[in-house]
């Protein structure tokens, strides 16, 4: 499928393919079938990839579209960080059009908003713009809430969404959430004009030509067994899933340590950064990616040639989803650490996919390295360290002599300082001070 047959302008699908897009992919397809009906709808974004690039696409064709002249788009984004990329992705795939995109709140947008036709921004820099008349909400064509599972406790966005709401069959209303919650469904009923609900999964046929491997181990030994699987394999392109970002901050630097060098990849991270996770690391000449399962989805990236469940997933479809980086062909890996803190989602993935994962003895993969260096460590810490006995004749074996060969004085023979009492008679008295001070003191 071209971007000719979805009714895609020129201008618009020409940066698009300078810029890696060489043909529409999913959330890009999905979005433009329910623009070219006219329907609103509800988005599952949790297997869209590069969905930021696919709605501003769809903001700027119902811009060219429009017949007032006076007309907005607006994206409402729950942080900054994800302002920054909706707008440099406009900049980049608007370079050809006359529209300008602007970020909410903004001196510049501010002062002169009839400059701006696309504009992006969280709901409370836009709630303050439409308060103060900036933004007419009559003259929307389209309105894009993204990630907005994550605002359904933002009183802003609710006041928003009220403005709005008088003119919703007016305009093109598309919500974009990873949880698709009874709260969702109804935000969207709510301020949407009876939306259609589009959840695309990943087909079971992907796992044709995939060879797939579970190993079990404990906890601690997985960084030990991810480090060994990647020496294993020096010359494929890996892909490693973790359960967050602060896991992966955590497995990339101990990669790191151990000389392999990674991409890791945390956040909102923008598409152009995402191309260049194709160029080769170091001397091997592959590349690695320590990512997240949410972080991945707004990465637009070559196929691998491995992929690497460092925390297994929680169902069937991110299972999946994450294999849906894969290269196709005969030869990829999909291999899965799997430990005791992994049992119940390792078990509730098999369930959901109604088939068993075939499993390996850890010692295939790990060739003898880790296990010969934990033989190393119970070698030198199991034998018991016999405790040395103080000789009877003080601390030195030679009783009572120092390392300096010095005869030690006993306590026996330490003159006490203190003076002999008043009852003592004088030859006890002269006794003493001879002893102290000589015989003629």
């Amino acid at each position: 499928m071209q971007y000719e047959e979805l009714g895609l302008h020129q201008y618009i699908a020409r940066p698009l393919s300078q810029s890696g897009y060489l043909e529409p992919w999913p959330a890009f397809i999905h979005l433009m079938e329910r623009y070219r009906e006219r329907r609103d709808a509800l988005f599952d974004a949790q297997y869209l990839h590069a969905r930021v690039a696919a709605y501003v696409s769809m903001a700027y064709q119902s811009l060219l579209d429009a017949e007032h002249a006076e007309k907005k788009a607006l994206i409402l984004v729950p942080i900054h960080e994800l302002e920054n990329l909706v707008h440099h992705e406009a900049e980049v795939i608007g370079r050809y059009l006359e529209y300008r995109c602007g970020i909410a709140g903004r001196s510049e947008v501010t002062r002169a908003p009839e400059r701006y036709q696309l504009l992006v921004g969280v709901p409370r820099t836009v709630r303050s713009m439409m308060e103060r008349g900036q933004i007419d909400p009559a003259s929307l064509t389209c309105l894009v809430v993204d990630e907005a599972h994550r605002m359904l406790l933002d009183d802003s966005l609710y006041e928003v969404l009220d403005l709005l709401r008088p003119h919703r069959s007016e305009r093109l209303s598309y919500f974009f959430s990873s949880v698709v919650s009874l709260e969702m469904r109804n935000l969207a009923w709510k301020y949407a004009d009876h939306p259609e609900e589009v959840r695309p999964r990943p087909s079971i046929s992907i796992l044709s030509g995939v060879e797939e491997r579970v190993y079990h181990l404990a906890g601690h030994r997985k960084l030990k067994a991810l480090e060994a699987l990647l020496r294993r394999f020096p010359s494929h392109d890996t892909i490693v899933f973790t359960g967050g970002d602060e896991v992966s901050q955590q497995v990339a630097g101990a990669l790191l340590i151990g000389g392999i060098k990674n991409y890791c990849v945390t956040g909102d991270m923008p598409r152009h950064k995402g191309f260049l996770l194709g160029e080769p690391l170091g001397a091997s000449g592959r590349v690695v990616v320590v990512t997240s399962e949410s972080t991945s989805r707004n990465l637009h990236v070559p196929a691998f040639s491995m992929v690497v469940n460092y925390q297994m997933p929680v169902s069937g479809d991110s299972y999946l989803y994450r294999i849906r980086f894969l290269e196709e062909g005969v030869g990829p890996l999909c291999i899965s650490l799997v430990s005791e803190a992994d049992a119940y989602d390792y078990l509730e993935t098999e369930l959901d996919m109604e088939r068993h994962l075939p499993s390996f003895p850890l010692g295939e993969l790990l060739e003898g390295s880790l296990r010969a260096g934990e033989r190393r460590r119970r070698s030198g810490s199991g034998r018991k360290r016999e405790r040395r006995r103080r000789p009877p004749g003080g601390r030195h074996p030679e009783g009572g002599q120092s390392r300096g060969g010095e005869r030690q004085v006993r306590r026996e023979e330490i003159v006490s300082s203190r003076p002999p009492l008043r009852g003592k008679s004088l030859e006890e008295r002269v006794a003493y001070y001879q002893r102290k001070y000589g015989e003629r003191f």
